[in-house]
């Protein structure tokens, strides 16, 4: 039961923390109390805590799904094709690049160069970044140091792309707040109260 109970770093960092983000939300936008102004005995907020980290858990999926696969995988491209130079050119491709350059910068060619000598040597016929990222990545895991700044690395990311997309879900929850204030003003003449009472 007490290993149970224990939670790692990675569902701290990406269920946890975005699960209690996303009841703030709703509490600001809704008016609810789950977080915002409670009053929590010792089972309350335990059950909080545990409702955080169920809710963390169903925003990761539509997270990963909106982010990860739509945003980043198809509008942005896969980043080890950036990392090999394989960006599509073009004016959109090219817009891409201005909007987010940090995201598009290459590795430098030696390391590139290194990187498929090293495949060629294993006798990997690999031409596509995609397949030296994930030799690259198979490789990296049997070196403890580079291993552990992997896994630092993607708690980090667990918790900024969920985090991430509670934000997009309140701003769209907020912005749907404010235009019901808007029409019921323009509609009726009348100060609107939302069920949140803002």
């Amino acid at each position: 039961m007490d290993k149970l109970l224990r939670f790692s770093e990675y569902e701290i960092f990406a269920y946890a923390a975005s699960g209690l983000a996303a009841m703030l939300v709703w509490d600001f936008v809704f008016g609810t109390h789950w977080v915002l102004g409670a009053q929590w005995g010792v089972y309350e907020g335990v059950a909080v805590l545990f409702g955080a980290y169920v809710i963390g858990h169903v925003v990761a999926w539509p997270a990963s799904w909106l982010l990860e696969r739509r945003f980043v995988r198809r509008f942005l491209g896969a980043p080890a094709t950036a990392l090999f130079r394989e960006a599509p050119p073009g004016a959109l491709a090219n817009l891409k690049r201005r909007l987010f350059p940090d995201y598009f910068t290459p590795l430098d060619q030696s390391t590139q160069d290194r990187v498929k000598a090293r495949a060629l040597d294993e006798g990997h016929l690999v031409n596509s970044g995609e397949g030296l990222f994930w030799l690259a990545f198979a490789q990296a895991k049997r070196d403890a140091p580079t291993y552990a700044r992997m896994e630092a690395f993607l708690k980090h990311y667990g918790f900024c792309r969920n985090m991430s997309f509670v934000a997009l879900a309140g701003a769209m929850l907020l912005t749907g707040d404010a235009l019901s204030h808007l029409w019921h003003e323009a509609a009726t003449g009348e100060a609107y109260t939302a069920s949140g009472g803002h």
